[in-house]
């Protein structure tokens, strides 16, 4: 069970990785755009943040600090 809880774990790990560096790369695109269509990205990557927090909000769940 142990494996099956690291594989997991891992899993999730990588998708938070991924989620924070897909914000990342959306907030650079964002800071090229102009100015009336900024506010309208902006929005999304609110989005995408709180999708960020809940993810790693369920890792610390899973993963508690010791």
């Amino acid at each position: 069970m142990s494996t099956d809880f690291t594989a997991s774990q891992s899993a999730l790990d990588a998708a938070i990785a991924k989620v924070g560096a897909d914000v990342t790369a959306l907030l650079a695109k964002v800071a090229t755009l102009p100015p009336d269509q900024q506010a309208e990205v902006t929005a999304e990557v609110a989005a995408l943040q709180t999708s960020t927090t809940a993810l790693g909000a369920i890792d610390t769940s899973v993963n508690p600090a010791a």
